[in-house]
């Protein structure tokens, strides 16, 4: 495997702060010519609150997308102080970057698919709503900033139903009318990508009625979405990848039952041809 790692800023004139690092996870696969294979990019935005990037447990997926044909990327994006529209800029900022070295990055670059996490799922699904406002704010070329599919793990949606304040108030230094403009099922239209969206029912960290919300606004605009509630289950399970450390059967059996939900994505990416 290949590892880089990059600033963003040294890549976009319209960028200027350091803490947009994307660090590229390159697998090094070759055919029985020896000719390197590309693969479908995943771009991974870690949650946090807007306030930091938890990427405690992002290294087990990025394994588990290699061993299933992707290549990765972690994007370690802005937090506050640092306010919108940086984040998304910087979300553009990669897009463009792996679309535009996909040969070195070994990428089918009309197979790219971001994957965010908490506030990173409301990143992500901002960025699937408004990439083409994204191009005017970073001066790159519309058609490098598609993206084929979003996925959204127990995302921060809603500013309006059931909000995670925090995320609002760190992402616009507690700007009211701005935190409102960007709740998802606003900004849902009919260009946003096919997307997969995941939570449990439980969550008392980011209510369920995010996903909902959002999965309702999508399939009012006829947008191809797949949405999966898990019965039990607290925030932030990622990959649910405890077993091995918790003595609670009851814990262990949710664990278990929510892990599905990422070979339920695998099945849905391959369906969509991705």
């Amino acid at each position: 495997m290949k590892q880089y790692r990059i600033k963003l800023c040294d890549y976009n004139d319209k960028l200027d702060d350091d803490q947009g690092i994307l660090t590229c996870y390159i697998a090094n696969t070759r055919n029985q010519d020896n000719i390197q294979i590309s693969r479908p990019a995943m771009l991974i935005l870690p949650g946090g609150a807007y306030k930091e990037t938890n990427t405690k447990w992002i290294e087990n997926y990025v394994s588990r997308l290699m061993s299933e044909g992707f290549n990765a990327f972690v994007l370690e994006y802005s937090v506050s102080p640092k306010t919108y529209p940086t984040q998304i800029m910087q979300v553009g900022a990669a897009i463009a970057h792996i679309r535009i070295n996909y040969k070195k990055y070994s990428v089918l670059k009309d197979k790219i698919v971001v994957s965010g996490f908490s506030a990173g799922g409301h990143l992500a699904g901002n960025y699937s709503c408004q990439y083409e406002k994204v191009s005017e704010l970073i001066n790159i070329d519309v058609e490098l900033l598609k993206i084929q599919a979003c996925i959204m793990g127990y995302a921060v949606v809603s500013n309006q139903d059931h909000p995670h304040a925090n995320s609002f108030i760190n992402l616009t230094d507690n700007n009211e009318k701005l935190s409102n403009e960007l709740s998802l099922e606003k900004l849902a239209n009919e260009n946003v990508c096919p997307t997969f969206i995941w939570h449990t029912a439980t969550d008392e960290l980011v209510p369920v009625q995010n996903s909902i919300v959002y999965g309702k606004a999508l399939a009012d605009l006829k947008v191809p979405f797949e949405l999966h509630i898990f019965c039990d289950g607290g925030h932030g399970l990622g990959m649910c990848e405890y077993d091995e450390y918790c003595d609670d059967i009851i814990e262990i059996r949710t664990n278990r039952h929510v892990k599905q939900w990422i070979n339920l994505c695998f099945n849905w990416l391959s369906k969509i041809e991705l």
